[in-house]
């Protein structure tokens, strides 16, 4: 608690620059543009956040559609990318692709500057990205989880891990 504390006037901020444009906080679902600039601010305050001392710990939680899809995205889109002919998938794994450029990996390239002896704060940070669906809509089974650095040595990285259990029952799921 004492640290947390006196955190903030220890803090070592230098040369962090306030947002210059401002954001617009009833971001709509299908406001691609919208969704884009409020998560680049915020992941700036993030990485401020992190060079200054103040955290090394962020959680992001999207709720933003990362598309321009008009409709109930939940019931035409989500509840429907298993359907055979792809069209909902196709419109899904756009708007992941979009978290994915324009979040997970603004934030690790915000975060891959000098903090010392040639590591950046990416060397020395776990970002990571995972969802609540695997192959269909609220199905944890089969999650994938993408990570980012190190975490400071820890963490071996370039490999892929698969920890399904390919010989388990089936749970109806195709």
């Amino acid at each position: 608690l004492q640290r947390t504390v006196t955190a903030v006037a220890s803090a070592s901020c230098g040369d962090i620059d306030k947002p210059t444009t401002g954001v617009n906080k009833g971001l709509r679902d299908n406001d691609l543009d919208g969704t884009k600039t409020f998560y680049s601010m915020f992941n700036d305050v993030i990485v401020a956040a992190f060079i200054c001392g103040t955290s090394r710990i962020a959680t992001i939680y999207s709720d933003q559609l990362w598309s321009t899809y008009a409709g109930d995205w939940h019931q035409e889109v989500a509840h429907q990318a298993a359907v055979a002919d792809g069209v909902k998938q196709g419109i899904i794994c756009a708007a992941y692709q979009q978290f994915f450029e324009f979040c997970f990996l603004d934030l690790a390239n915000k975060l891959d500057v000098e903090e010392a002896n040639g590591k950046t704060y990416l060397d020395n940070t776990l970002v990571q990205w995972s969802q609540e669906s695997g192959p269909s809509t609220h199905d944890p089974i089969s999650t994938p989880i993408i990570s980012a650095a190190s975490a400071a040595g820890y963490l071996k990285t370039g490999v892929y891990a698969d920890y399904r259990r390919k010989t388990a029952p089936s749970l109806g799921h195709e």
